[in-house]
């Protein structure tokens, strides 16, 4: 009797030993698979004889021109400022309004303050453009009413209803080398005089900004070459207008005005795509050419319609092992210049906040969505999606395409219209 007690203990014990090893096995090969992060793990299991998987590619997706009234641009982690001609997308421009806050409270200029110059000082973190040396003109106004924080601001605003356009302060032509590493515009020495004058406004910022509103920078168009320059108000000293001046008793004197992350500023975005391949193209119902073309700063973006999927249903059960949405880039048509470093999906329906597919918030290497530079193409990984588009959970059949930090960058890209989403998948 005690021994087959024991023998039974040792088998109950070897047996679950095995069958805990086993599983240690199997979880650290999901582990494994899910370290690689291509979105491949799992297509093994499918693939084998157990299930047997089939591989469909659409080619015939129909895509379709889209172009955003505007974007909100207030408070952004860059300023952007500049003109630039694209053979392409023909002519981009970028403006900005800025608030300016204190550097200190209740200041003392000394006895008769008198400016000796001004100057507006912008730190350079970046550019997108197809010549850097073209000369611009860039236009300085003084706001004529204050910006508010917690307002919301688009890269459309009618700029006429806060600035006096008939009015500029300052006009100042040059060839900007972005890695001089600042941009300095002179701004007129009565403007500093003017700041000087009256210390009364110098209690606080709600007091300053509603005295001194802020400044309203232009660039003019130009017609071939130029750049649009990032700069960055999160920097320190980013984004500086300084006051030197000399009193009664001291010279060299100087009082700084900064934009930061408490100020309130805001992008406009300008397109003019007349005489361009664009132009023909956002005249389309549904491309009918053989391009589509993709552009950040409130530019022109492209809808593709994945509805040729929904045929899966007619096939019974069907479970989606792996969606991929691919983008072919044409190269030649760059022109110098770079591909967004990532395009990113948002699903066409009724809401207005950004609505990406659930495969967006997996993981960023398994969404993808980066550009490769070696086979020239982007690549989204829409397994979720997809399957929920069979199911019935899903109803929109259309992705909008568009630049990650489309609201920061000035960058485009031309892609080769015929989108592919290559399906694995299984029939049950």
């Amino acid at each position: 009797m005690r021994k087959n007690i024991l023998n039974s203990t040792r088998n109950f014990f070897l047996l679950n030993i095995f069958r805990l090893s086993l599983l240690l096995f199997v979880f650290a090969q999901l582990l494994w698979g899910c370290k690689k992060g291509d979105g491949t793990f799992g297509l093994s299991v499918y693939n084998g004889d157990v299930l047997d998987a089939d591989v469909y590619t659409f080619n015939n997706l129909d895509v379709y021109p889209y172009q955003d009234d505007s974007v909100s641009t207030d408070e952004r982690s860059k300023i952007l400022l500049g003109s630039y001609y694209d053979p392409v997308f023909g002519n981009v421009k970028a403006e900005f309004a800025a608030q300016f806050l204190l550097n200190s409270f209740n200041v003392n200029f000394g006895n008769n303050p008198q400016a000796d110059s001004v100057k507006l000082r912008l730190k350079c973190v970046g550019y997108y453009g197809t010549d850097t040396t073209t000369i611009q003109t860039f236009k300085v106004y003084k706001l004529t009413q204050p910006l508010v924080r917690d307002s919301v601001y688009y890269s459309n605003t009618d700029i006429s209803t806060i600035v006096d356009l008939s009015a500029p302060i300052a006009e100042y032509t040059v060839s900007f080398n972005p890695n001089s590493g600042y941009l300095e515009i002179p701004l007129p020495v009565e403007l500093g005089n003017e700041l000087l004058g009256d210390t009364s406004i110098y209690s606080n910022n709600e007091v300053f900004t509603q005295s001194f509103k802020g400044l309203y920078v232009e660039a003019e168009d130009i017609s071939s070459g130029g750049a649009v320059y990032y700069f960055s108000p999160l920097a320190e000293d980013g984004i500086v207008m300084t006051v030197y001046f000399h009193n009664d008793s001291l010279d060299s004197l100087n009082y700084n005005y900064y934009v930061t992350q408490q100020s309130s500023y805001f992008n406009l975005f300008y397109h003019n795509y007349a005489g361009t391949e664009v132009e023909t193209y956002l005249q389309d119902s549904v491309v009918s050419g053989n391009f589509a073309y993709v552009q950040a700063a409130a530019g022109v973006k492209s809808i593709v319609d994945l509805s040729p999927l929904l045929s899966f249903r007619d096939s019974g059960v069907v479970g989606i092992n792996k969606a991929e949405l691919i983008l072919d880039v044409d190269t030649i048509q760059n022109n110098g210049l770079e591909p967004p470093e990532r395009l990113l999906l948002e699903i066409m329906d009724n809401n207005n906040s950004f609505d990406p597919p659930y495969d967006y918030w997996m993981n960023d290497y398994y969404f993808n969505g980066y550009y490769d530079k070696t086979k020239g193409l982007y690549k989204f990984v829409i397994t979720q999606y997809a399957q929920e588009l069979l199911k019935g959970i899903q109803t929109s059949t259309k992705l909008k395409i568009f630049p990650e930090a489309t609201k920061t960058i000035a960058r485009r890209v031309v892609l080769k219209k015929e989108f592919k989403l290559k399906v694995v998948y299984t029939k049950f």
